[in-house]
């Protein structure tokens, strides 16, 4: 076990560090690209637009708080910590009661990861498609298919379902979330808000954890946790509906600061 720990430590240092250093990049200049809805040939996009803000655009990040969409933002990714903790932590427990072995779990849940690694991927250049907090229904609803096979099917069968099923919107909703984090409220306080969601999501998991196991170890069976799961993940997926990013969001609200400025309206907004 030891040996396993030093090689994916090696990984992370070997190979992982290098390709942060090579791949990310501090603006979208470094890689030609412009910010999200400006036209490059436009004169906002020939000078930048440091000037574009949206409606709820905030200076300081606890006027957010003060408006819904950093809720259903937050409780999204509650829902989120919830389905993805509760299963890194019980996915092999549920699969030994079902006589699988360990390793066809792992690989398994190997499965899911690197589909999920396409399905983040590919969601992404799926979302210019439509708006964002349908795209975040969809994942959800998604990975709520997922867990009811995990009860309606048999346990070989609902292994693999759930890995592949699963995969396709595992953890779509990070950068999906941070993105509508920055486009609702501003790239300013980004890292104070997002984090605050991150915050729920622990939470979520934390709770999904306990809770998972004290209905294992007192009903002998996963499947009502895995109902409760499909139920908030349904939930969720209705709460980022409302979101209206066509409303909030700077790719398609677009505001003068200057007009802003003049009338000190670049707060939070109304709900």
């Amino acid at each position: 076990m030891a040996t396993a720990w030093i090689i994916t430590g090696l990984i992370a240092l070997l190979i992982g560090i290098p390709l942060l250093l090579i791949v990310v990049k501090s603006k979208p200049d470094d890689i030609g690209l412009t910010i999200d809805g400006v036209d490059p040939n436009s004169e906002e996009g020939l000078h930048g637009s440091a000037d574009a803000v949206g409606p709820k655009f905030v200076d300081k990040w606890f006027d957010a708080l003060s408006s819904r969409p950093i809720w259903q933002l937050s409780f999204g990714y509650f829902v989120c910590g919830i389905t993805t903790t509760s299963i890194g932590v019980h996915f092999v427990r549920w699969a030994n009661s079902e006589d699988i072995t360990t390793g066809t779990a792992a690989l398994a849940f190997g499965l899911l990861s690197g589909i999920n690694a396409a399905g983040g991927t590919g969601g992404r250049a799926a979302v210019r498609s439509f708006p964002e907090e349908e795209f975040a229904w969809r994942c959800l609803s998604l990975r709520g298919l997922a867990f009811l096979t995990l009860i309606f099917l048999p346990g070989d069968i609902a292994l693999w379902a759930f890995a592949v099923i699963g995969g396709m919107s595992w953890l779509a909703t990070v950068p999906l979330t941070a993105s509508l984090t920055a486009d609702v409220y501003g790239v300013r306080n980004l890292g104070m808000l997002f984090g605050l969601a991150n915050m729920s999501h622990a939470f979520g998991g934390a709770l999904a954890v306990f809770l998972f196991g004290w209905a294992f170890t007192n009903w002998g069976s996963y499947n009502v946790p895995f109902v409760v799961g499909a139920i908030t993940l349904l939930a969720a997926g209705v709460v980022c509906l409302s979101i209206s990013e066509k409303t909030n969001s700077v790719r398609f609200n677009r505001i003068s600061q200057s007009n802003e400025l003049d009338s000190g309206s670049v707060t939070a907004g109304a709900s």
